[in-house]
């Protein structure tokens, strides 16, 4: 996993987040033909406008929980 600056959306929670690719830039990024400053100008901050953010349940917190309840909205907070 590469890690960038966060976007606005993420900033407000953590000072990094994980880098993710707009489907343009796959083939870029996995193709051969690209150079290594081409490669490094797709590591960029996500658009916050493409994201949500919403509170989870404490669940989250331990790798042991792989369920649904991971990614549920909390009641209270919608």
């Amino acid at each position: 996993m590469i890690v960038g600056e966060p976007n606005p959306l993420v900033g407000g929670v953590h000072d990094r987040m994980p880098v993710m690719l707009l489907p343009e830039g796959y083939d870029r990024w996995v193709g051969s033909g690209s150079t290594p400053d081409e490669l490094l100008a797709l590591l960029r901050p996500y658009d916050a406008d493409l994201m949500e953010a919403y509170a989870v349940s404490r669940v989250v917190n331990s790798v042991k929980n792989d369920t649904e309840e991971c990614i549920e909205p909390l009641a209270d907070h919608e």
